[in-house]
């Protein structure tokens, strides 16, 4: 074999078969992302919700952003769900034509475009989720997001939000509480 083959073949390898030897994650057959070995740091001490706590498990939480697409003004939706067990999901539509979100969004617990986590409340009001995603070209990351509970909205920030009596709204989500009927399903990361 000569050097521009064993080049080429080398050149192949570290490209292609580097990132699927040493990916950190696999897919569910609805092409959803696992972590091959969970670190999730909010998994270490399981949280089990209590009756004070303001997150409801028999709804779900709904972000809309504003997006322009060929010069044309959408609305994406984005949610989060949560268990009674301290587990959560966070997930976009699958249908990209409409953006709007379905219940099989919501129960189907593996699907592509979907993000399994973790969450912990540490105040009647404080909420902290991390949630396992992967991007274009990203070998898979913990996303932590530290949140406010205010009546039936989240305020949720990649930062932990300081003064929750003023909430500066650049860089934060805001999730509204919907209630849906025909939740299903068991987290089982």
């Amino acid at each position: 074999m000569g050097w521009k083959k064993i080049t080429v073949l080398l050149l192949l390898f570290t490209t292609i078969g580097c990132n699927t030897l040493f990916k950190n994650y696999y897919r569910t057959e609805d092409r959803g992302i696992r972590p091959k070995r969970p670190k999730f740091e909010l998994s270490q001490q399981a949280y089990h919700l209590i009756k004070k706590d303001m997150i409801d498990t028999s709804s779900v939480y709904i972000y809309q952003k504003e997006t322009y697409r060929n010069e044309r003004k959408e609305i994406e939706e984005y949610f989060y769900r949560f268990f009674s067990n301290g587990k959560c999901i966070r997930g976009f539509s699958s249908d990209f034509k409409r953006n709007q979100l379905t219940l099989s969004d919501f129960n189907n617990l593996v699907r592509g475009g979907s993000f399994i986590g973790y969450y912990k409340i540490e105040s009647p009001l404080n909420l902290v989720t991390e949630t396992f995603s992967v991007g274009v070209g990203e070998n898979g990351k913990y996303i932590k997001e530290y949140g406010i509970i205010k009546g039936d909205t989240i305020f949720l920030s990649d930062s932990p939000l300081i003064n929750k009596e003023k909430i500066d709204h650049n860089n934060i989500e805001v999730y509204i509480k919907k209630k849906v009927e025909g939740l299903t399903g068991t987290p089982d990361w």
